[in-house]
């Protein structure tokens, strides 16, 4: 996909197509003097646990993921698979030395979800949840802690992964 059909999380541009952080030359060009592109910048430690806790809580929060994991459709160790999940993801996003690209979080989300518990979401999941990372990403290089707050304030995270079977599940 071309860099112009890319949404750009740092300029907050919308085209057509996914997320993508931008290059300094368009950080620069929109007024992000002085700032590096996210993709050089790296969460200093308070943020990378702040980070990892979100990324925890996104995923425990997403409905696919817990019925994988409760149902065990990734074997026994469906819980062990969906905490390297986490770990995989963290990992991913502090490790990148490119710029960080939300196609390719999508399609290594979708691939996991494959692999590790045989299940293909085809809901539109896998790109909510690939948005809302990139977004807690972003917020944290930013040192913007309020919505991971807020995400925090909205409700427990489900440390089981146990759905309410009985309740109506939220698509996330």
């Amino acid at each position: 996909m071309e860099d112009g059909l890319r949404k750009t999380v740092e300029g907050k541009d919308e085209t057509e197509g996914g997320w993508a952080f931008s290059s300094s030359m368009d950080a620069l060009s929109r007024g992000g003097v002085g700032r590096l592109p996210s993709s050089q910048r790296l969460l200093q430690a308070e943020s990378l646990s702040l980070f990892a806790e979100a990324v925890h809580l996104i995923l425990s929060r997403w409905t696919a993921l817990r019925l994988a994991v409760h149902n065990e459709w990734g074997g026994g160790n469906s819980r062990q698979k969906s905490e390297q999940l986490v770990q995989d993801l963290v990992s991913w996003f502090i490790s990148s030395n490119a710029p960080i690209h939300i196609d390719e979080l999508e399609m290594m989300l979708d691939e996991k979800m494959v692999l590790c518990f045989n299940t293909e979401i085809e809901d539109g999941s896998v790109e909510e949840v690939a948005e809302q990372l990139m977004t807690i990403h972003e917020d944290c290089l930013e040192g913007n802690y309020d919505s991971l707050i807020d995400r925090h304030a909205d409700g427990s995270s489900d440390e089981e992964y146990e759905p309410a079977l009985d309740d109506e599940l939220d698509p996330l």
